[in-house]
């Protein structure tokens, strides 16, 4: 597929969430999903968003491999989870915020872990994953400039864009 290909169409590239029981070590997890049969390879980031989930960031190609191999161990992705849902902002320390600075601070939190994604994906792979990112409203090009060309993330507190309905109906918080 052309690079043209890739940015002309919608999102290449997906998070698919997994509960776990307890946080550990991103090498402790993909020494795990390496026993269940998963490539590490196809692997491209793996990060926490709130408590007992991670999310594995995976191109969508590889999306049916890998629910089937999550299946046969009886293992199911989490379908419908959000991360800006404010169910997920687990700290007590921002308890007292109110609703609009809890999504804003859900967002900033979402846009932090991203772009420090972006810091350690494989450099062939950068440009076509910070697409996606814009694209699906996750990161500004901003944010993205800023992250490639930086040695730490660097976001700026704006959000990307406000969440859009379709991330806030359903919202089991609420």
């Amino acid at each position: 597929m052309s690079d043209s290909d890739e940015s002309s169409t919608g999102p290449h590239y997906q998070y698919v969430h997994l509960r776990l029981k307890y946080r550990d070590k991103a090498s402790a997890v993909r020494t795990i999903l390496r026993a269940l049969g998963i490539d590490n390879g196809r692997i491209l980031d793996l990060h926490y968003p709130t408590r007992c989930v991670v999310s594995i960031l995976i191109h969508k190609d590889y999306f049916s491999t890998l629910t089937s191999i999550l299946e046969k161990h009886e293992l199911q992705p989490i379908e419908d989870f959000n991360p800006l849902y404010i169910c997920n902002l687990k700290d007590p320390a921002l308890a007292s915020l109110t609703v609009k600075e809890k999504r804003a601070k859900l967002l900033e939190l979402h846009q932090t872990r991203l772009c420090r994604a972006l810091q350690f994906i494989r450099p062939y792979l950068k440009g076509l994953i910070s697409r996606d990112f814009i694209q699906q409203g996750w990161l500004t090009p901003d944010q993205v400039k800023n992250t490639l060309t930086s040695t730490t993330p660097k976001i700026s507190t704006a959000p990307a864009t406000n969440p859009s309905p379709s991330q806030l109906i359903n919202d089991p918080s609420q």
